[in-house]
């Protein structure tokens, strides 16, 4: 496993442009973004190869960080966090392009309308909001108990309970029991921001 500082120095070589410090990100992370892609389109993977929604998905990621758009990805969780939400957009963004085409939506065919149903991306606003969000909701855990963080962070990245029972070595039920204090202490945060912006 790569180290924290190690992806942080490949972040700032890439927004400077540097193409071997994005084939080194590339090689780390597709495999994981790929079952990511997988995981979202489901039954429209005869329709879409996951490796077509994770280089439009990268290269993305690369161009925008190179236009200087997301300055707040500064180490291997922002990464993830950013990376994986442009990944599950593009998938969902297409899988909803098969759906119309289904259903008699668009009057256009091929391989341009596929590319466009890909290439549509979050703004830069949205996506600081939600890292913002993200940030909050794991402070509270961390505050809590490192092993619920932990948790959520896999659940975020994309891991099943069955993979992060064996990462921590519990069984699942356990897990599960886990994610619902999780649900509970967000849900309590949410309810005392509310209460306090109302007030």
């Amino acid at each position: 496993m790569c180290s924290q500082g190690s992806i942080t120095r490949l972040l700032l070589a890439v927004q400077q442009g540097d193409e071997q410090a994005a084939s080194s990100l590339w090689e780390r992370y597709f495999h994981r973004l790929a079952g990511l892609a997988r995981k979202q389109l489901g039954p429209f993977r005869k329709h879409a190869d996951e490796e077509d929604v994770v280089l439009s998905a990268f290269a993305t990621f690369c161009r925008r960080v190179q236009e200087g758009e997301f300055v707040y990805c500064q180490d291997r969780d922002d990464f993830w966090r950013l990376v994986s939400l442009i990944t599950k957009r593009k998938a969902i963004n297409l899988v909803r392009h098969e759906l119309a085409q289904r259903h008699g939506g668009g009057n256009v065919k091929g391989q341009s309308v596929l590319a466009g149903a890909i290439d549509q991306e979050p703004t830069p606003a949205f996506v600081a909001e939600l890292l913002d969000e993200m940030r909050q909701l794991l402070d509270v855990l961390r505050r809590k108990d490192q092993t619920l963080c932990l948790i959520a962070q896999r659940k975020f990245e994309g891991f099943s309970n069955e993979q992060i029972a064996a990462e921590l070595s519990r069984n699942v039920r356990t897990v599960q029991r886990k994610l619902e204090r999780i649900r509970v202490l967000w849900l309590e945060d949410l309810q005392k921001r509310s209460d306090f912006a109302s007030s």
